[in-house]
């Protein structure tokens, strides 16, 4: 990574050693690599289901509980907690 920053992050002990154990087991080459990959799914899922909100406000419409339902399953987002689309 060329352009970084330094940021510093609480997680609850229980994630941290799980992090820890997935690193430790060659699930990932360190801490920050893994946190850097589990960002960049979410931006990835946040940006689809704005995309997916656009697009339907552009034809002057919300998207349905099927289409978010859809949408959800596709991205694996399972619960409100997901994801920005409301």
């Amino acid at each position: 990574m060329s352009d970084t920053e330094r940021v510093s992050i609480e997680l609850p002990a229980a994630q941290a050693e799980q992090v820890r154990r997935i690193v430790a087991s060659g699930g990932a080459p360190d801490i920050s690599t893994y946190v850097v990959e589990a960002i960049q799914t979410r931006l990835d899922r946040d940006q689809a289901l704005s995309e997916l909100r656009d697009l339907f406000e552009r034809k002057g419409q919300k998207p349905s509980a099927e289409h978010l339902a859809w949408a959800r399953d596709v991205l694996g987002v399972n619960d409100e907690k997901g994801g920005p689309v409301s």
